[in-house]
């Protein structure tokens, strides 16, 4: 007997279903452990089930990382407050290394690892580009304040890629040279983001505190 086709509701419970124990594997034993009929196992269904939600496991991992990247999003979106443009940078970056630090699984899992382009209108691909738009948004903000010079997408990418680098060594732990992550952030932020005129002829700008120095310290 043929089995009865899943409604659209039913796809998606399951997907969500089987992402979650997918995190909570990966999260646990690592990306290796992660297999379809172990997930299977684990939610009591047959070892073929999984494979009426998700056709592999690179799928199943577009699924997993939408997740975990819809709340890197929410991460720096609650980090960003406030009028000041380069300031809403700084503490943007500061959220960003708070994340890696608090979540280092999590954040090899959606930049760290290689991994193939998301399908369009994925999942995947919304929340990632929700984030670029934002911090690209904030970026146009302060060129218009005349905060920052240069294309706001350029820039976004170049601090981007600032701090990845940074980051990525950092939870590599090949930070072997004399100096420390927050030895480094400092310095980071004054380089991509210095203190600067805004367009209304105001006084320099304050610069950011280290937030989250100051909450690893309580």
């Amino acid at each position: 007997m043929a089995r009865p086709t899943l409604t659209d509701e039913q796809v998606e419970a399951g997907k969500q279903r089987l992402s979650a124990l997918a995190l909570q594997v990966y999260r646990s034993k690592g990306y290796r452990a992660v297999t379809l009929r172990e997930l299977a196992a684990l939610a009591g269904i047959s070892y073929a089930t999984p494979y009426r939600y998700f056709r592999s496991k690179d799928e199943l991992f577009d699924h997993v990382r939408a997740t975990v990247f819809t709340e890197f999003g929410g991460h720096l979106k609650i980090a960003d407050s406030g009028d000041e443009p380069l300031l809403r940078l700084r503490s943007i970056v500061e959220a960003v290394v708070d994340f890696a630090e608090r979540r280092p699984d999590d954040y090899r899992l959606i930049f760290g690892m290689r991994q193939v382009p998301p399908a369009r209108g994925s999942m995947l691909e919304v929340a990632q580009k929700r984030v670029a738009k934002h911090v690209v948004s904030v970026c146009q903000a302060a060129v218009d304040a005349g905060q920052l010079q240069g294309d706001p997408l350029t820039l976004a990418h170049l601090a981007w890629a600032s701090i990845h680098g940074l980051l990525s060594l950092h939870v590599s732990s090949l930070l072997r040279l004399g100096r420390k992550l927050d030895d480094l952030i400092p310095p980071l932020l004054d380089r991509l983001f210095p203190p600067s005129a805004t367009s209304t002829g105001s006084k320099s700008a304050p610069v950011a505190t280290n937030k989250r120095s100051k909450r690893r310290s309580t």
